[in-house]
Parts: structure tokens; sequence; C-alpha cells
């Protein structure tokens, strides 16, 4: 019975997730879509600060353009997978790790 309403045919997180978005967004669906279209344009900033302290400026801005302007974050976002919020994660795990090995190095 657990297995036929959930959402991808396990209990995962991300049913977990859903679940709690929808209690407090009242069951509005466009919700979830508006959460990872948020999420999926925030993976732009993070990119650029990154690139930014790796390289240069300008290689900073050309990332960061990619990654906007990317297809596949276009088509993820909009069908409301969990990819953009797994790759924003892990996209901030990246810049915490680069921000601590750049203070590390200072000390």
């Amino acid at each position: 019975y657990m297995l036929s309403i959930s959402g991808s045919g396990t209990l995962g997180f991300y049913d977990f997730w859903n679940a709690f978005v929808l209690f407090f967004s009242d069951r509005n669906s466009i919700s979830l879509a508006y959460i990872n279209s948020l999420v999926g344009s925030l993976i732009v900033i993070f990119i650029y600060h990154i690139t930014k302290q790796l390289y240069d400026k300008k290689s900073a801005k050309v990332a960061a353009f990619l990654t906007a302007f990317w297809p596949s974050m276009f088509t993820w976002s909009i069908q409301n997978f969990k990819e953009p919020i797994s790759a924003f994660l892990i996209v901030v795990l990246m810049w915490a790790i680069l921000k601590l090995n750049i203070k590390s190095s200072l000390l």
C-alpha cells in the first residue's frame, strides 16, 4: 500500500520533501515547480563565485552564462524533477569546501 502512494515507487527522501512542501503550500502543485526553478537559478550565483575564485572574472561570467542558459537546466526545472535541488546542494558543497580550503591556507 505504501508503494502505491509514493511518487517514485519507493519512499525516498524526495517523496518526503514533496510531502513537506505540499503540506505547507496547501497542496499547491505549482509550488514544487517554483522551488525547483528558484533553486536552479541560484546555482548560477555559486558557479560564478567558484569560477571567480579558481580562475578570473571573465571565465566566471562565461561559466555563469553557460550554467544559466544550459537547456537541460530549463528542462529539469520545468518538469519538476529533483535534479535542480541535487545540483544546488552539490554546488553549495563545492563552494563551501573551496571557501574552507582558502581560509585554511591563509592560516
